[in-house]
């Protein structure tokens, strides 16, 4: 449906404007650092085309490789533009981990239900089929 593309542009700009925004303000922490949107902006494109390749849980180490190759462009010390990048990557992490926590309580989830609908996969099955039903409300 064409008639909700503005809105899901109009969103999509804001996210991805809030997550630069973010980006600038994790590297206000650092004193003596060149303080450059650009380049914080540009790193976080660099992030999000180094999220597609295939890598290790939450993306470890490939986020981090593409973030200080982003900022060495821009002049930036590889020692300082990968403690940045190890920072960035911790707090934004942290932020999802916690709202992922507060959305469970919200939606009054608790542990024990999620272990109890978990299925065990095995490496020869390629992954689990859900035969569980799924929980309420979600």
């Amino acid at each position: 449906n064409w008639r909700v593309m503005p809105g899901v542009l109009l969103g999509s700009a804001l996210i991805w404007g809030g997550y630069a925004l973010l980006n600038y303000c994790v590297l206000l922490a650092f004193a003596g650092m060149q303080r450059s949107f650009v380049a914080t902006t540009t790193a976080l494109v660099a992030s999000a085309f180094g999220m597609v390749l295939p890598s290790s849980p939450g993306a470890l180490g490939v986020f981090e490789a593409a973030v200080i190759e982003a900022l060495a462009v821009f002049g930036y010390t590889r020692s300082m533009a990968g403690v940045y990048a190890l920072l960035l990557h911790l707090y934004t992490n942290l932020v999802l981990i916690l709202l992922g926590l507060a959305s469970l309580a919200f939606e009054g989830v608790r542990f024990a239900q999620l272990r109890e609908q978990a299925v065990p996969t095995t490496e020869a099955s390629g992954g689990a089929v859900d035969q569980h039903p799924p929980l309420p409300g979600v």
